[in-house]
């Protein structure tokens, strides 16, 4: 189902049960409660930038959110509801350019009354090497965010393998490990 309306309520009053299998997707408005069951996918907007509104989101586990994002503006295609949203199914953020995602940036793509609820899932798993999904706002702006991750050595290295520099350090420290 494509929503493509301005204004109003392109599904009308009644409740809208996406089943599996199909995709509810547009940049129209619908005043209903949309509730995506196992299978189906639900499309925020068509072109990036856009917007897709809903009265209430129920994402069930095994749905899919599918979000355009852009990773070299940081823009995207956003869901809102008028409503609240329940999240229990799996994000795909799409890129709309094939340009790696950088630490530090950010994505909203979500705005309702109260976002409730965890993801199952999120596709792509991480952003890039070294990087991760931080979804601790998620829940409270509908912001998603990358960030950098800790990444552990793969060998055992003895003290005489590290250098440290300068020696003695006051603020700031620098280790070269070996390659």
């Amino acid at each position: 189902l494509f929503l493509s309306s301005v204004s109003g309520s392109a599904t009308g009053t009644g409740a809208v049960a996406v089943k599996s299998g199909a995709t509810l997707q547009g940049t129209g408005i619908s005043t209903s409660t949309v509730t995506a069951e196992s299978g189906s996918t639900v499309v925020a907007g068509n072109t990036l930038g856009t917007t897709l509104t809903v009265g209430t989101l129920n994402l069930a586990d095994g749905a899919s959110l599918s979000v355009l994002v852009n990773p070299t503006t940081s823009a995207a295609n956003k869901l809102v509801a008028t409503g609240t949203i329940s999240l229990n199914g799996q994000l795909v953020l799409v890129k709309s350019i094939e340009s790696p995602y950088q630490i530090g940036q950010s994505f909203k793509i979500l705005t309702a009354s109260s976002i409730s609820g965890a993801l199952s899932g999120i596709s792509p798993a991480t952003p890039g090497d070294g990087m991760a999904w931080d979804l601790s706002e998620l829940n409270t702006t509908g912001t998603i965010k990358v960030t950098s991750v800790a990444t552990a050595l793969s060998k055992r290295l003895n003290a005489t393998d590290l250098v440290v520099f300068p020696n003695p350090f006051t603020n700031e420290v620098t280790v070269k490990l070996p390659i």
